[in-house]
């Protein structure tokens, strides 16, 4: 049996040279981790590493210690100081690699997670954020602290964990993290619409969070049949499911099902997954497998960014230099959609950006910006102005598609800035 402890004698656990993961999404421990500010020398030469989420997990665990430090795979508004600080470490890399850098590179001395309470069995679900918690607890050695939350649901799909499995438990009873969308602007509401016009009944659909997935997800109300694999999964997946939209009939794999690794929104949601036999909660080593993307027939991708240039390539994690995100799984689903029988994939952004003052379709991207996904990964891109489809064009055909579906003020600016770039390109 584990031992069970108070939330304040929690501290003594860690020492000098740890390294220790913390679970994010809605799943972040957050007792655990208000705890240990209050006793910021049990902290100090210790390493923190985990899946902080930007607008989700606010914590950063380097500012409980001077001595502390971490590594980061998004950047967020929290962490940012601390990285170009040198406190913490940012390491790009797609998310279904990172696994394989918590199995094979991190040597994870403790975990700090969060489950539900253990049933009649003795088992406890891992509950709504299953992402990279069965990964670690396959490592022998590693001290598994863990949050025994009231709160927690346990979603029928989720995989439970002997109770015995986890070497120090804290009962706690704290509501999980909430990310509530908002509602979609006109503007998006159009974006959306253009996306569901490239999604047919039966397709297999995969989004994120945000403004732009959501919109999207919240026009599917005329699709039939439609399945749904994703790294993540939000409140509109509620509707989707209960007026019979998404049924998974046709899915080639994991039929009848919803395919995540992590649920986040709010309450609502967290009650509806908590009951749901239908959603199956799976780690990033399946939810982010190309070879288990390539299984499904007719997977679409859909993802935002930042910005689109003129060759197609995608830039989701820079804003004008600075590193403001991740990689994430953005690679991963995109490829995944290209091996996909009759699979595609989609990216959708607002052609303006601060306050319709600048393009988000730009000429090239500049240096410092990186390419997050390269333009032969690209088949779709939507903008309120419409929709370009860059499969099995040319290097003129792509500009020339991008250029239409900029914002209209930016377009001849556009067509200008393509000119030198073509020559320097294709040198003619």
């Amino acid at each position: 049996m584990p031992a069970t402890i108070e939330l304040q004698d929690f501290p003594s656990f860690l020492k000098p040279g740890m390294t220790v993961f913390v679970q994010g999404g809605a799943s972040e421990p957050t007792d655990l981790l208000s705890t240990l500010a209050g006793a910021s020398n049990a902290c100090d030469g210790v390493h923190f590493t985990g899946m902080f989420l930007p607008g989700v997990n606010r914590s950063d665990p380097t500012t409980l210690s001077a001595r502390a430090s971490a590594t980061y795979f998004f950047i967020t508004p929290e962490n940012s100081g601390s990285v170009a600080s040198g406190k913490a470490r940012f390491v790009p890399l797609h998310y279904s690699r990172i696994p394989f850098y918590f199995r094979d590179v991190a040597g994870i001395d403790m975990a700090l997670i969060q489950v539900a309470p253990p049933d009649e069995r003795g088992r406890c679900s891992l509950g709504v954020s299953v992402d990279f918690v069965p990964g670690i607890l396959e490592k022998t050695g590693s001290v598994v602290v863990a949050e025994v939350n009231q709160s927690m649901p346990p979603p029928p799909g989720s995989p439970t964990i002997p109770f015995d499995r986890i070497d120090i438990a804290v009962r706690t009873d704290h509501p999980l993290i909430a990310f509530d969308q908002s509602a979609a602007s006109e503007e998006l509401a159009v974006i959306g619409a253009a996306v569901a016009a490239l999604i047919n009944d039966g397709d297999v659909i995969e989004t994120g969070i945000g403004k732009v997935p959501t919109a999207v997800l919240r026009a599917l109300g005329g699709k039939r049949d439609l399945g749904i694999h994703s790294g993540m999964i939000s409140d509109p997946i509620i509707e989707l499911m209960e007026s019979g939209v998404v049924t998974g009939a046709r899915k080639s794999i994991d039929h009848g099902k919803v395919v995540t690794g992590v649920a986040l929104g709010t309450n609502r949601l967290y009650d509806f997954v908590g009951r749901t036999p239908h959603i199956l909660f799976r780690p990033v080593d399946y939810t982010h497998n190309i070879n288990v993307l390539a299984q499904i027939e007719n997977f679409v991708a859909v993802n935002s960014a930042i910005e689109v240039d003129l060759f197609g390539q995608v830039n989701g994690e820079n804003l004008n230099g600075r590193q403001v995100s991740g990689v994430g799984g953005l690679v991963d689903f995109m490829r995944g959609a290209r091996e996909s029988p009759g699979g595609r994939s989609i990216v959708a952004l607002s052609a303006k950006g601060k306050g319709g003052t600048t393009s988000r379709i730009v000429p090239a991207l500049q240096p410092g910006q990186t390419a997050t996904t390269l333009r032969v990964d690209v088949d779709f891109v939507v903008t309120e102005y419409g929709t370009a489809d860059l499969r099995y064009k040319s290097v003129d055909e792509r500009a020339e598609a991008l250029i239409a579906v900029a914002a209209p003020r930016f377009r001849e600016m556009l067509k200008q800035a393509w000119r030198p770039l073509r020559r320097a390109h294709l040198g003619c």
